[in-house]
């Protein structure tokens, strides 16, 4: 009952190198494993916490990783990121 509830549950593995990792070389050996997995590059950011208003109602967090397509910055305190 198990098997059949998971088998077509996707597998999500976020994998963050570290900065003398070759990328190439973690790619391969992915593939070599897995030569259907599907990888994409992101980028990242650490921020102190994300605060959102609908209406009325203001929602914050605590500190957060934000995580977007490669492109993604902060433009401001005021505003967490843009893809550009």
């Amino acid at each position: 009952m198990t098997a059949r509830a998971i088998e077509e549950l996707a597998i999500d593995w976020q994998i963050l190198l570290s900065s003398r990792a070759d990328e190439g070389a973690v790619r391969t050996a992915i593939h070599e494993t897995d030569p259907e997995a599907v990888m994409e590059t992101v980028a990242y950011a650490e921020a102190p916490g994300l605060v959102t208003k609908i209406g009325e109602t203001v929602q914050t967090t605590g500190a957060a990783t934000v995580l977007g397509p490669q492109g993604l910055r902060f433009i401001s305190e005021n505003c967490c990121a843009s893809p550009f």
